[in-house]
Parts: structure tokens; sequence; C-alpha cells
């Protein structure tokens, strides 16, 4: 049986490496990019240079991964990034934006050929990446640095192509982005298996499918798919289908109607007819077809109906073959070369199913008319094969010797098909009586087909082995569980068992005299109390019905109060920073007027606040991503001391309460204007580090770091009497926050507090 299995799988060698190829493209998602139009729209709103730069930079990438090959995409591409370049050198100097920048060229010059620079770019891009906190942005730079390596064969570059998919795995573990971790692992997995590396394939699909699971991720058709080929590949045929079906059931629960699912059914398919299961086989590819004919995928058409019609044969269906084909040809407008061949060749098979050996004749004279058999052309081979099994059938033994010799030269440049040119060979001689060498190429095809049938049981003791240590443990302990509990429940299982039959009876006996003497008196109440609960239903679900929308347009007022509110408390704060300006400019006395600059300043930082909540759906938090960004730009610009202040700034996604945002607020405008004033005396450019990150789902960290010259030695925060340092330890104690100051390389000031829905009012010491 197991020979048999082979000998099928062989026959459609052709259509496993054209299914092959099918795959690489369709069954990777496609470029996340937003529409060019939204970016566009958002990019001429803009008036912040750091947002600009990084729409700039996103557009350029979206006509990057543009579908098409449009040479002015790419022109445009380039021309956006330079703008970006230009806004980042003159006035931002943000290395993630430098960064980035080096990133999006190298997707343009490699999507435009010029492989030299691009490759120079991302170099750079991952360069710079490394001198920052971006472990997530590393992942994806040494993403786009593997792409380089993908036109070239030897090991050496294999090795670079697998060590940037490692650093990628590795960066995007330590930033817990456990779905691109997945995503890679599954990549690398299919790289390995092209590689010839089952095992180690096998290995990283099982890896990336474990983290899949552990997080609940439910589009596990592609991963699923690379398991069934890996299988069927190493001769597993029983692991393949059962892959290949737990993918066919993710794709139809994700309703995927793509080009993946079609790929998918064409795969189960040669599975089971690997498997000798030929009605389940022509039960999947039909899907498989009906798909591709639907989308009018050319290259996918050829390989299903091949395979289709190869299944066919086995079920001796000639008339179906013949739908098949007729039903494929009409979506070609026109057959070059390679297409007439595929055709002919199943019109052969058919024609040779149906045992119609003078149309099968006039197939094998138009192959070889329009075929050069001189040559070594590996296209030719589902002709030779065809040839082969004509003329083996009709009894011309010298002819299948003439094209079994032709195909063997074909089959022994692949290890794994060179069993099937014996098999060919040794069919050929018996039908032309040459028995001794019938018998030398069959004993050929046994002796290398049995090493290859030894290779599939390691290869699945391999696989049973990854699976065992995976999930090894986790299966201990619930057996554990599961045999305690029934030691604990046996006895009295056994005690109790007899009670409660008798317990049953008698229960039932009586049950059933009391229901035949209630019965109709109680049917007939229900049937009365029934009907006063619906009525009493109905007048509930209308008052209910009324409460409902009376209570959505109330929120949806108080909504509107809310925002309305924010918005005039911001443009009170407005008028008031506006008043403090006209009356600096009417005071000699230089304490009076930084002091009002300073009030200006905390002003302003509970402003941007206000305006955040009524800009926004929610007007009762705080996107501190956006306001820091804001703050510190706001910031930046208003201070114009001739020194080159660098911000380095990581935010995890926090949300903060208004009344926990105004005392972190005023804090980093205390703290961000202190160093910008007196960090960098003496010193022409500095590096200002803002985080804030989340610890766990309540505790805040946020740090302030610069890298200037330092507190004073004598510097005791408790008895200072700054106005700024009491302002600080005041609004510290208003948020239950524990206050750090630290002298190392610059001043360092670490708060940490427990995030809350709502605070007490705002109070300063």
């Amino acid at each position: 049986m197991q020979r048999r299995i082979y000998y099928k799988t062989m026959i459609q060698k052709i259509v496993i490496l054209c299914c092959c190829l099918l795959a690489s493209l369709v069954c990777f998602p496609q470029s996340p990019d937003r529409p060019v139009n939204d970016i566009s729209a958002d990019l001429k709103k803009s008036s912040n240079n750091a947002d600009k730069a990084k729409l700039l930079l996103e557009l350029a990438l979206a006509y990057v991964h543009k579908p098409g090959e449009e040479k002015s995409d790419l022109d445009s591409a380039l021309l956006l990034i330079k703008q970006a370049e230009n806004i980042n050198i003159k006035i931002l100097h943000d290395k993630i934006i430098e960064a980035k920048t080096y990133f999006v060229y190298s997707n343009a010059y490699r999507e435009k050929g010029i492989d030299s620079v691009g490759h120079l770019n991302i170099d750079k891009s991952i360069a710079v990446y490394k001198t920052l906190v971006q472990p997530e942005y590393l992942g994806e730079a040494y993403l786009e640095q593997s792409n380089y390596y993908l036109n070239y064969g030897d090991s050496g570059q294999n090795a670079s192509r697998e060590n940037c998919y490692d650093s990628a795995i590795a960066y995007f573990k330590k930033a817990r982005l456990n779905k691109r971790q997945a995503d890679v692992l599954k990549d690398l997995g299919d790289i390995k298996f092209n590689q010839a590396n089952d095992t180690g394939a096998m290995r990283c699909l099982h890896e990336a499918l474990n983290i899949y699971t552990s997080i609940g991720y439910k589009r596990l058709q592609g991963v699923y798919d690379l398991l069934g080929i890996v299988s069927s590949d190493k001769g597993d045929y029983l692991n393949g289908v059962k892959y290949g079906l737990l993918a066919v059931k993710a794709a139809e629960e994700d309703n995927d109607t793509t080009m993946q699912i079609c790929t998918i059914y064409l795969r189960v398919g040669i599975a089971y007819s690997s498997w000798n299961d030929h009605y389940r086989a022509v039960e999947f590819l039909r899907k498989s077809m009906s798909i591709a004919l639907k989308y009018k995928d050319i290259e996918a058409i050829k390989s299903v109906m091949t395979s289709l019609c190869y299944e066919l044969v086995y079920t001796h269906d000639w008339k179906n073959m013949l739908n098949v084909i007729q039903s494929a040809k009409k979506k070609f407008s026109k057959l070059n070369h390679l297409d007439s061949l595929c055709f002919n060749v199943c019109y052969g098979y058919a024609y040779l199913t149906a045992q119609q050996y003078y149309k099968v004749q006039q197939q094998a004279d138009i192959l070889l008319r329009s075929n050069d058999t001189t040559k070594l052309d590996f296209n030719l081979l589902p002709m030779y094969v065809f040839l082969v099994k004509y003329y083996s059938a009709t009894h011309q033994g010298a002819l299948a010797v003439k094209y079994a010799t032709k195909s063997f030269e074909f089959y022994k440049t692949v290890s794994s098909s060179i069993p099937y040119g014996y098999f060919l060979k040794a069919k050929a001689d018996s039908v032309n009586g040459d028995y001794k060498s019938a018998l030398d190429n069959y004993q050929n095809y046994r002796r290398i087909n049995d090493s290859l049938l030894n290779e599939t049981k390691s290869f699945q003791f391999a696989q049973l082995q990854v699976e065992y240590d995976t999930k090894q443990k986790e299966d201990s302990i619930k057996i554990s569980q599961q045999n305690i509990q029934l030691l604990k429940t046996k006895n009295e299982a056994d005690k109790k068992r007899a009670q409660l039959v008798r317990n049953v009876i008698i229960a039932a006996s009586l049950l059933a005299i009391t229901l035949l003497i209630i019965g109709y008196q109680f049917k007939q109440r229900n049937n009365n109390k029934l009907q006063h609960q619906q009525n009493a239903i109905n007048h509930q679900n209308e008052i209910l019905q009324q409460t409902v929308l009376e209570k959505n347009n109330l929120l949806e007022e108080k909504e509107w109060l809310v925002k309305e509110i924010h918005h005039r408390v911001k443009n009170n704060l407005q008028i008031v920073i506006s008043l403090l300006s006209t009356q600096s400019k009417y005071l000699d006395n230089e304490e009076a007027i930084a002091a009002i600059s300073e009030s200006r300043h905390r002003m302003q930082a509970m402003s941007l606040i206000h305006q955040r909540l009524y800009q926004s759906e929610n007007a009762t938090s705080v996107n501190m991503q956006a306001y820091i960004t804001e703050l510190t730009e706001y910031l930046k610009t208003s201070f114009n001391g001739g020194k080159e202040i660098n911000f380095l700034i990581h935010v995890d996604a926090i949300q903060l309460d208004i009344s926990q945002a105004i005392p972190i607020g005023l804090i980093l405008n205390e703290v961000i204007t202190n160093a910008i004033k007196y960090a960098f005396e003496g010193r022409e450019a500095g590096d200002i580090q803002i985080r804030m990150l989340k610890n766990n789902e309540q505790n805040i960290m946020l740090e302030i770091k610069d890298n200037g010259i330092g507190l004073p030695a004598d510097f005791d925060l408790k008895n200072s009497t700054s106005m700024g340092m009491r302002l600080v330890t005041g609004l510290s104690k208003q948020i239950n926050g524990k206050l750090i100051f630290e002298n190392k390389n610059g001043v360092c000031v670490l708060v940490e507090f427990i995030r809350e829905t709502k605070l007490s009012s705002i109070s300063i010491v």
C-alpha cells in the first residue's frame, strides 16, 4: 500500500511544484497600509512638523506598497521621503524619524530594483534604532533587511536571511508582540521547508501555532496549511490530511473566499489522493477549481485542472474530465505554448481513460509537432509521462522506452523523484519485452523507495517528539488530577448507587400519580396565568422602550455639555494666557516677567488637556501618548535659547482621567522647563528623555531624564524653596505618587503612581 501511495504522489510532482509557487503568492497577508487618499487628507490638515514628517513617510510607504509596478509611484515615494528627511534635519532632529526615513528609503529603492542603495539604507536604519529603546521597530527593520537575501540560494545567503528572521523574532519577543513573533516563525518555517529542512520547519511552525493559540488568535489556516505541506512532502499523508482539514475549517470559519482557500483546497485534495482516497480528493479539488474560476487566476486554473484530471483518471470519470477541461479553457483569452501543452496532456488523459485511442493519438501528434523533444526542457516532463502511459497501454514498447528514458533524465535530478523514474522505465521495458532491464529498474525502484519510506518514518517520529515535548507536561498534570478525583469518588459512588436506584423508582411512581391528579387543573390555571403575564410583559416593554429613548437623549445631552465645558475652560485659559502675555510687556522687573512666563506655560499645559478632551470621543480621559508629544513640542518651540534639545519620547498606550492628567501635565511642564533652562548651561545641545510605562494594568511610571550638568551637590528636595520643586512635590502627593530625584549623568525625575478612575479635586500644597 505504501508503494502505491508513493507511485501516485510522484505522478503529481509537477502539480505540487505549481501548487507551492501559487501558495507563495496568495498565502501571506498584504501590506497593512492605509489608503493613499486617507493619508493625503491627514497630511493637508497637519500643521505640526513632527506629525507632518511621520505622515510623509507613511504616504511614501503606501506608494511603495501600492499594487502594480508604476514608476511614477516610486518616484513620488522618493520625493515624499526627501521632504520628511529635510524637515527632520532642519527642525526636528528626531532619531526615530531618522531611522524610519532610512527604513522607507530601503523599501523604495528595493522596489525600484536598486538593491545596493536599499541595502545600505536598511543597515543605517538598524544602526540608529539600536541606539534607541525601540525593539518593535528593530524587528521590522530586520525583516526588511532579510528581503535582500531572498534572491540568492547559496548557504551563506540563506544563513544571513535566517539570522535576520532570528533577530526579528528576538526583538518582537522583547517588545511582547506575540502575534508578530508568531508571524515571523511561520514565515521562517516556510523558508526552512523550501530549503528541505523539514524537521526545522516543523519546529518553527509548531512554535508559531502554540503562540497563536495562547493569545486566542483564530486565523490559523496559513500555519495549518504549511504544517500539512511539510507532512505530505515527507510522505506523512495522515498528518498531511489532518492539518489540511484543520486549515479548511479555520478558513471556512473565517469566511475566507480568497485565493488562499483555493490553495488550501488544492493541497488537501493532493493529500487525499496520496492517501488513496480519490473521491474525497475530487471533492476538495472541485472546491478549489470553483474559486480559481471565480477569480480567473490562470496559473491556479492550470494547476487545479491538471490535478483534478489525474484524480478523475482513477475514478474512470472521463466525461467529467472533459467538462473540467472545457470550463477551464473558457477562462483563457489566448493560449501560450505552455498553456496548450497543459491542455493537450489533460485531453490525452481523458481520451486514454475512455480508451478512445485514435483521439489519444491525435493529442500525442499535436504534442510532438509543437514541442522540440531534442532539448532537455523540464516543462515537457508531463508530456513525456503521458506518452509513456499511452504507448504502454497500446503496447508500443519501443516508443514507451524512448520517452521513459527522456523522463528519467529529469527525475534523476531530484532525489525524491528518482523512484518514479525507475518505475516508468520498468513498465516501458516490460511492454517492450526486455524483462531483465525491467527487473533491474523495478529493483532500483523498490530499493530507493524503501529508503524514502524510512525517511518518512524518521520524520514522523521527529514530529511526534515535537508535539510530545510541547504537551507532555500539560497532559501529565491533567491525568494526575483525573486519577485523584476518580479514587475519591469511586467508593462513594458504589455506596450510593443502590440507594439511588431505589429512591428513583419510588420518586418516579409518586410523581406519576401526582401528575395524573393535578395535571388538568394545573394546565387550566397555567393558561390563564400565561395570558395575564403576556399582557403585563407587553405593557412593560412599551414603558421600557420609552425609558431607554429618554435615557439615550439625556446621555447625548450630557456628553455635549461636558465637551462644551472643556471647550470653554480651554478658551478661558487661553484668554488668561493672552492677558498674562500682554501684562508682561508692560513690566520691567525680570523676576516678575519670568514668573508670568512660567504661569503661562502651566496654563498652556492644562489648556492642552481640555483641548484634547473636547476634540476626542471620550470627554473624561486623556490619551497620554498624543498629549505628551504635543506638550513637548510646545515647550521646545517656546524656548529659543540657541540650544539644540532632542526629545526622546516613549509612551505606552495609556488613558488617564482628567484629575490625574492635569497634575501629570504640570509635573512634565515644570521638570522639562527646568531642564531646558538650566540643565545644559555651557553646552550647545542636549537630550531629554521622557518615558511613561505601564508596570501592569494599574501601576504607571513616569520618568523625565536629561544628560545635563545635574543638580547641585547640596541639593535637598525636602528643604527646597524653589516654587517649581514645591509644585512638583505637591502634585505628586495629589495623585498619591512616589517622587524620586536622582543625580546620574544628569537629573532623573521618577514619579510612580496608581491609575484611578476618579481622584479628588486638584489642589497644590
